[in-house]
C-alpha cells in the first residue's frame, strides 16, 4: 500500500509541474485543497516581434508563478516582466529609443488538454514609458501613454520532459494608443496592428521539486 501511495504521489507531482510550466505568465492561485492545487515559480524569458516595425523586443528575464488544479486541469497565473527598451524607427522619424512596460490585466487562465497540449489566454496593456531621440535624453511621451484597450493573446504549447523548459507562443493584435501627448498620432501610425508574435519560455526556479 505504501508503495502505491508513493507512486501515485510522484505521478501527481510530475503532472502538476509539467502542466504548470505552460502558464505564460503565472501567479498565485485561488485557495483550494492542498491535495488538488499545486503552485510553482518560474523564470520567464519573453520576446515579442512587432510586425509593422519588423522589430523584436527582448524583455529582460522576468519572474512567473502558476497554479494548476489537478482535478479540473485548469491553470491560473500571472507574470512580472521588467521594462524593455529597444531602438527603432517610428513613422519615418530618425531612430529613437522606446521603453515599454507590460501590465497584466486579470489572471492568466488556461487548461491542460490531451496529448500534453496546453492553451492559455493572457490580457495585458502596453504602457510606453519613454520615447527619446538617440542622443537627446528628453522623454517625448507622458506617463499616461498606454494601449486604449487591453491586448488579448492566446498562447499554445506542448509539454515535454519533467525538468525541461517549456515554450508558449501565439499572435496578438496591438490596439491603438491613447494619452501619448503630441506623439499619439505618430505612435498609432507606427505600431498598432495584427499578427504580432509573442513567445515565452518558462524554466523552473531552484527549490520547486
Amino acid at each position: 500500500m505504501t508503495s502505491r501511495r508513493t507512486s501515485f504521489r510522484r505521478t501527481a507531482i510530475a503532472t502538476a509541474v509539467t502542466a504548470a510550466a505552460t502558464a505564460l505568465v503565472v501567479g498565485s492561485a485561488p485557495s483550494a485543497s492542498a491535495d488538488t492545487i499545486w503552485n510553482f515559480n518560474y523564470n520567464a524569458d519573453v520576446t515579442s516581434t512587432i510586425k509593422k516595425l519588423n522589430q523584436t523586443v527582448n524583455f529582460p528575464r522576468g519572474s512567473a508563478k502558476t497554479s494548476i488544479n489537478l482535478s479540473t486541469r485548469q491553470i491560473t497565473g500571472s507574470v512580472t516582466l521588467p521594462p524593455a527598451s529597444t531602438t527603432m524607427a517610428i513613422a519615418g522619424l530618425p531612430l529613437v529609443k522606446v521603453t515599454q512596460q507590460v501590465e497584466q490585466v486579470g489572471s492568466v487562465t488556461g487548461s491542460l488538454g490531451d496529448a500534453s497540449a496546453i492553451t492559455v489566454t493572457q490580457r495585458f496593456n502596453i504602457r510606453i514609458t519613454r520615447v527619446e531621440a538617440l542622443g537627446i535624453p528628453i522623454n517625448l511621451v507622458p506617463s499616461t501613454c498606454i494601449t486604449s484597450t487591453p491586448v488579448s493573446a492566446v498562447l499554445t504549447g506542448k509539454l515535454g520532459g519533467f525538468y525541461d523548459p517549456y515554450t508558449l507562443s501565439g499572435t496578438y493584435t496591438i490596439p491603438k494608443f491613447k494619452d501619448c501627448g503630441i506623439n499619439t498620432l505618430l505612435l498609432n501610425l507606427a505600431i498598432p496592428g495584427p499578427d504580432n508574435t509573442l513567445k515565452a519560455t518558462f524554466s523552473l526556479k531552484p527549490g520547486n521539486v
